[in-house]
């Protein structure tokens, strides 16, 4: 967490307290000479147009060292501020300041009387808080500007106090004001999601409900405990089950890869199941609709009739590797709040709510679509990382996975480019590697400001032709350690092997089924003589999966170079990199890798268990 800006002062106050807030605001300003920084929502500058409400106002608590907290007659029923206050209090090596405006301490809500507080319509209090606040900004206040300050401030809060409605004045007993508007936003336990769903089923008024929730919370079971009166158009927003799964997969893969034990659970059968009893049993006299949508999940919220909803906020696991299972905790600790149109509010979080789940109807998945996918073997359809829905094929890159080849490639290419002046970093042939041998001399001269006019076939061509020669003087690459014994593990799990290289250098596509006792046919490869474009390209795994009869994401891929890696990724399939070469782990995972393991031998040694992990 960064540390606060002890400057920086945010104001707490309800929207018909702005008046007073500016005030508060001047008289901060005044006596600290502008050193103090004031921010408020209801300033001019304080949330620009088009802004999101939420994130300016996270952003603002998260810089302020201090937070005051104006309660009013108005404001002290308010649950905003007690959030704000709340959520400031959290973040630790803050301030909370409740500052009394017209109401006396007992007035002051639970979970702010821990807090010292101050009194603006006592002086003495009032000078107090503003000498402590400038003297924790180092500055050392006189009495008299305090004072003049003071003084210039009372009758502001007086004009404020006498014009208050009359049920808003405190009475002689100082008893706390009772009235507050009800439309405003109200803060409400979680547990009343469900009440109020329970209340708008059984009204036969209502005519549209929406549940925007995760995967497997809404199903059959949920909805039919209740009483549902008149006929419902109900529409559920869940967490993509392919989009969980593809997660999920990758973080038990780390896990694996760290030595981590796997939490093993069977959610995509939990998941398929809840969407599955509702389209076989909705309620009577119901129609439901299942959109699915590919992001994280952020909130839960049920809508009645787009004019009220109850919503709350989910959170993601500080560290998912070490706590296991799903990478989100669920629904917040803070309370759920209900909202209405009648507030500006609740009209502003309808509308983006409304505007959440039409991006969702336009660019998300139905049911329907996904469950073809993950039950029929159906092609895809859609955006997001894919899981690997059912593994069963294989494609094993050539060089630097199958064979220990990479160094001839580095000292063959370090020799053909220096032939025209060019040096050649190694781990730049690390970046290169899988792009077919001419494409790389034509982007590296490119790259290294060669205009694109000097760059003609015969350049490539007489380039190319002294790699190929110091590769055949070279002789021919070792297989790569540990990768007879991968291979041997893969067949043993029953899934077809094809070999995809950017390569065409006959010698060693030949030696394959020979070198790996015929576990992968000869027939099994695809060169970079096969395909339009080379990688990056998604061609080459596109063009594999098609000779091997299978979807994209039905097939796993086990490459060592980024630009292998990124074709891959395009293609739609789940790569998993074993890095052989220099580059940090943190490149090929930035290429689309979903897990990187360090060699063939350590990713053998768990494979039977990640074939686990695909199929669950």
């Amino acid at each position: 967490m960064d540390m606060p800006n002890e400057r920086k002062v945010f104001l707490s106050h309800a929207e018909s307290d702005k008046g007073l807030a500016g005030n508060i605001q001047q008289l901060l300003e005044n006596v600290s000479h502008g050193m103090i920084r004031v921010w408020r929502s209801s300033s001019s500058g304080g949330i620009p147009p088009g802004a999101n409400i939420w994130e300016k106002i996270h952003e603002e608590l998260g810089e302020a060292a201090r937070i005051v907290v104006v309660l009013t007659p108005v404001s002290c029923a308010r649950p905003w501020l007690l959030w704000e206050a709340a959520y400031v209090a959290g973040l630790g090596r803050r301030q909370v300041i409740p500052l009394l405006c017209g109401v006396d301490r007992q007035d002051i809500p639970d979970p702010l009387r821990v807090f010292s507080c101050y009194s603006a319509g006592r002086a003495e209090e009032l000078s107090e808080l503003l000498t402590q606040l400038l003297t924790g900004l180092g500055l050392t206040p006189t009495a008299e500007l305090v004072e003049n300050c003071v003084d210039s401030f009372g009758p502001k809060l007086a004009d404020y106090v006498a014009n208050l409605p009359v049920g808003l004045k405190m009475d002689q007993s100082g008893s706390r004001p009772s009235s507050t508007h009800p439309d405003d936003p109200v803060f409400e336990p979680r547990k009343q999601f469900s009440n109020h769903l329970i209340e708008h089923l059984s009204d036969a008024s209502v005519r549209t409900i929406q549940l925007i929730t995760y995967t497997s919370e809404v199903n059959y079971a949920f909805l039919n405990q209740f009483t549902v009166e008149g006929k419902k158009t109900i529409e559920v927003y869940k967490r993509s089950v392919l989009a969980d799964l593809a997660e999920q997969q990758e973080y038990n893969l780390k896990r694996l890869q760290a030595g981590v034990s796997v939490r093993r659970w069977d959610k995509r059968r939990v998941a398929v199941e809840a969407s599955e009893s509702l389209l076989r049993d909705p309620p009577k006299g119901s129609t439901i609709t299942q959109y699915m949508y590919v992001g994280p999940p952020t909130k839960r919220a049920y809508v009645f009739d787009d004019h009220a909803a109850i919503v709350a906020y989910y959170e993601t696991k500080p560290d998912p590797l070490e706590t296991g299972g799903s990478v989100y905790k669920g629904i917040t600790d803070l309370p759920a709040v209900w909202i209405t149109r009648e507030s500006k509010l609740g009209r502003f979080l309808l509308d983006e709510l409304a505007s959440f789940m039409a991006a969702v109807k336009m660019n998300g998945r139905s049911w329907n679509e996904e469950r073809r996918i993950l039950l029929e073997g159906a092609p895809w359809r859609g955006e997001g990382r894919r899981p690997c829905v059912e593994p069963r094929a294989v494609f094993l890159d050539l060089d630097g996975v199958l064979y220990d080849s990479l160094r001839n490639y580095v000292e063959a290419w370090q020799a053909a480019f220096g032939s025209v002046g060019v040096e050649l970093p190694e781990d730049e042939v690390y970046r290169q590697e899988g792009r077919r041998g001419k494409e790389t001399i034509s982007a590296f001269l490119s790259k290294s400001g060669w205009a694109d006019e000097d760059i003609n076939d015969e350049l490539v061509e007489q380039v190319y032709a002294i790699k190929a020669k110091e590769m055949e003087r070279l002789g021919n690459p070792h297989v790569q350690r540990g990768a007879k014994r991968l291979v041997k593990a893969i067949a043993a799990t029953g899934m077809e092997m094809w070999v995809v290289t950017g390569s065409s250098h006959p010698a060693t596509t030949e030696r394959v089924e020979s070198d790996f006792d015929g576990l992968i046919a000869g027939d099994h490869i695809i060169t970079g003589e096969d395909v339009r474009a080379g990688k990056p390209d998604a061609d080459p795994f596109l063009l594999a999966c098609h000779r091997a009869g299978v979807h994209s994401h039905e097939s796993v891929v086990i490459e060592n170079a980024p630009l292998g890696i990124e074709s891959a990724d395009r293609a739609g399939t789940f790569c998993i990199a074993i890095n052989t070469g220099i580059l940090a782990d943190s490149e090929l995972e930035a290429a689309g890798a979903r897990v990187v393991f360090e060699s063939c031998e350590k990713l053998a040694e768990v494979w039977n268990t990640i074939v686990e992990i695909l199929r669950e």
